[in-house]
Protein backbone atom coordinates (compact mmCIF):
# COMPACT_ATOMS: atom_id res chain seq x y z
CA UNK A 1 0.00 0.00 0.00
CA UNK A 2 1.30 3.45 -0.87
CA UNK A 3 0.62 6.17 1.68
CA UNK A 4 -1.14 9.33 0.50
CA UNK A 5 -1.19 12.81 2.00
CA UNK A 6 -4.34 13.97 3.74
CA UNK A 7 -6.85 15.33 1.23
CA UNK A 8 -5.48 13.22 -1.64
CA UNK A 9 -7.89 12.53 -4.49
CA UNK A 10 -6.88 8.89 -4.82
CA UNK A 11 -5.33 6.06 -2.88
CA UNK A 12 -3.44 3.19 -4.47
CA UNK A 13 -3.28 -0.08 -2.59
CA UNK A 14 -2.87 -3.75 -3.34
CA UNK A 15 -0.47 -6.63 -3.21
CA UNK A 16 2.29 -7.56 -5.59
CA UNK A 17 1.63 -10.17 -8.30
CA UNK A 18 2.20 -13.67 -7.01
CA UNK A 19 1.43 -12.78 -3.40
CA UNK A 20 -1.79 -13.10 -1.43
CA UNK A 21 -3.41 -12.94 1.96
CA UNK A 22 -4.22 -16.25 3.63
CA UNK A 23 -7.13 -16.46 6.04
CA UNK A 24 -8.28 -19.18 8.40
CA UNK A 25 -11.23 -20.92 6.64
CA UNK A 26 -13.53 -20.32 9.60
CA UNK A 27 -14.80 -16.89 8.62
CA UNK A 28 -18.38 -16.33 7.53
CA UNK A 29 -18.92 -17.23 3.89
CA UNK A 30 -15.87 -19.48 3.62
CA UNK A 31 -17.72 -22.76 3.83
CA UNK A 32 -20.12 -24.44 1.43
CA UNK A 33 -22.93 -26.72 2.52
CA UNK A 34 -22.87 -29.77 0.25
CA UNK A 35 -25.60 -31.62 2.14
CA UNK A 36 -27.85 -33.40 -0.32
CA UNK A 37 -25.52 -33.09 -3.32
CA UNK A 38 -25.09 -36.36 -5.18
CA UNK A 39 -21.64 -37.92 -5.37
CA UNK A 40 -19.59 -36.70 -8.30
CA UNK A 41 -17.10 -34.17 -9.60
CA UNK A 42 -17.71 -30.46 -9.09
CA UNK A 43 -15.87 -27.29 -10.05
CA UNK A 44 -15.81 -24.49 -7.48
CA UNK A 45 -15.09 -21.11 -9.05
CA UNK A 46 -13.99 -17.88 -7.36
CA UNK A 47 -14.26 -14.66 -9.33
CA UNK A 48 -12.83 -11.31 -8.27
CA UNK A 49 -14.41 -8.10 -9.54
CA UNK A 50 -17.00 -10.01 -11.65
CA UNK A 51 -18.95 -6.88 -12.58
CA UNK A 52 -15.74 -5.02 -13.43
CA UNK A 53 -16.66 -2.34 -10.92
CA UNK A 54 -12.96 -1.76 -10.30
CA UNK A 55 -11.01 -0.67 -13.34
CA UNK A 56 -8.06 -2.94 -14.05
CA UNK A 57 -5.36 -3.05 -16.67
CA UNK A 58 -6.37 -6.66 -17.38
CA UNK A 59 -9.29 -8.78 -16.20
CA UNK A 60 -7.64 -11.99 -17.42
CA UNK A 61 -6.58 -13.22 -13.96
CA UNK A 62 -9.84 -12.62 -12.09
CA UNK A 63 -10.95 -16.25 -11.81
CA UNK A 64 -9.58 -19.31 -10.05
CA UNK A 65 -11.13 -22.73 -9.57
CA UNK A 66 -10.70 -26.12 -8.01
CA UNK A 67 -11.98 -29.51 -9.20
CA UNK A 68 -13.30 -31.65 -6.34
CA UNK A 69 -14.89 -35.07 -5.97
CA UNK A 70 -17.67 -35.69 -3.45
CA UNK A 71 -18.14 -39.26 -2.25
CA UNK A 72 -20.26 -39.64 0.87
CA UNK A 73 -18.64 -37.45 3.51
CA UNK A 74 -15.31 -37.44 1.67
CA UNK A 75 -14.19 -34.41 -0.33
CA UNK A 76 -11.09 -34.86 -2.48
CA UNK A 77 -9.29 -32.08 -4.36
CA UNK A 78 -8.48 -33.40 -7.84
CA UNK A 79 -6.99 -30.27 -9.40
CA UNK A 80 -6.26 -26.65 -8.56
CA UNK A 81 -6.44 -24.03 -11.33
CA UNK A 82 -5.33 -20.66 -9.90
CA UNK A 83 -5.53 -18.94 -13.30
CA UNK A 84 -8.73 -20.44 -14.73
CA UNK A 85 -12.42 -20.54 -13.94
CA UNK A 86 -12.85 -23.82 -15.82
CA UNK A 87 -10.73 -26.32 -13.88
CA UNK A 88 -11.11 -29.84 -15.28
CA UNK A 89 -13.88 -28.98 -17.74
Amino acid sequence: MRAQAAGARSVSQGISPGFGDDYVPEKEGQSIDVTGLPPGRYVLVHRANPDRTLRERSYANNAASVLIRLRGTEVAVLARCPDSGTCGT
